[in-house]
């Protein structure tokens, strides 16, 4: 999740000023030289959102539905976008207006958050997705990703179809990568398992000369002063995050302090992305607060560019952590679990009438 909120600096702070205008030309020596390093860091870390949803296929493709992800899912959602609304209405009530908060009763319908839509259609799908990867048969498994993956994926000049069936942010896309980790998993893909590392590098690299290349060829033929971009999901990034996902899959981490730091932070990262990236705290963090364009040019770009992310993944780690304590002290987990229960009961009695 840290990798995310980089991303999400390179993509508000630099890419976008205030109000989504776009930020400033690199025209200077020391612009050019952040230009590479922050584009490069940008393309290292566009592998997150593929990530979560490879790593919830991989996990949920042999596991049992459970309404209880989808309720806490949903009971988080509503927490952040409902009590960040609230807050930021009092203390910067030009940003958020009663009609906001009044919203955050919707999070999964107002797209709140894009990608927590997406992934709760995800997790509703994802009982039949499970059902149809255990019962197809390899060869119709592959069929079935090739073309999805036709459908989805889009490389140079929009092809083979762009963003004609939904693009890097619909479910059409979550769903193919749910099925791609699935068949990981079903399978146990190798494609020799000491070289991923080396495939994770070689492709970012790749990838970062075509920007490059596309970069200048702007700037060289159609007069277009060189500027900071991104690239989709659903592009050269899959491959990216393929091979680090392959790269860690089959990666032995041993009993270090940090890997067991790790452990305990992981049932808060989630809730760094939902505060961060909420729609009122991400006018406020990247275009209230940050000047970032006397940056571009200078030697603190990068070293503030890293220690704002670690800054806000850390901060965002802790309001988490006492979100998670609020939660247990009045028992809404077991509240949660106690409503799932009830329901699933229900509509296995139901199933039984039925049948």
């Amino acid at each position: 999740m840290l990798m995310i909120v980089i991303w999400h600096f390179y993509f508000h702070g630099i890419m976008h000023g205030l109000l989504g205008q776009p930020v400033y030309t690199v025209g200077t020596a020391l612009g050019i030289a952040n230009y590479v390093l922050t584009t490069y860091l940008s393309i290292f870390c566009s592998v997150c959102v593929n990530g979560y949803i490879l790593i919830s296929g991989y996990f949920l493709v042999n596991k049992t539905f459970k309404l209880e992800r989808i309720l806490k899912l949903w009971i988080q959602t509503f927490f952040y976008a409902f009590i960040l609304a609230v807050v930021v209405h009092f203390v910067f009530p030009e940003i958020a207006g009663i009609k906001d908060i009044l919203k955050t009763f919707t999070p999964i319908r107002s797209r709140e958050y894009w990608f927590v839509t997406m992934y709760m259609g995800l997790m509703m799908l994802s009982p039949f997705l499970a059902k149809a990867a255990h019962a197809l048969t390899q060869p119709q498994y592959k069929i079935l990703l090739f073309v999805l993956g036709i459908l989805n994926l889009t490389f140079f000049f929009n092809l083979p179809y762009g963003d004609i069936y939904g693009g890097s942010m619909s479910l059409l896309w979550f769903v193919f990568l749910f099925l791609v980790a699935g068949y990981i998993r079903l399978y146990d893909i190798h494609f020799g398992k000491e070289k991923y590392g080396h495939y994770f590098w070689y492709i970012s690299l790749l990838i970062f000369g075509f920007v490059l290349m596309r970069t200048i060829f702007k700037a060289q033929y159609h007069h277009v002063s060189l500027s900071y971009s991104s690239s989709a999901y659903n592009g050269f990034a899959f491959f990216l995050t393929i091979a680090l996902f392959m790269w860690f899959k089959n990666h032995t981490f041993g009993d270090t302090v940090l890997v067991r730091f790790l452990m305990k932070i992981a049932p808060y990262t989630f809730g760094v992305y939902l505060i961060h990236d909420n729609s009122f705290i991400r006018t406020i963090l990247w275009y209230k607060n940050i000047d970032i364009d006397i940056y571009l040019g200078s030697i603190w770009l990068l070293p503030m560019m890293l220690s704002v992310s670690i800054g806000v993944f850390l901060a965002c780690i802790i309001i988490d952590f006492l979100r998670s304590e609020i939660f247990h002290y009045f028992k809404i987990d077991i509240l949660i679990t106690h409503i799932s229960f009830m329901i699933d009961k229900g509509y296995l009695k139901l199933k039984d009438q039925i049948q």
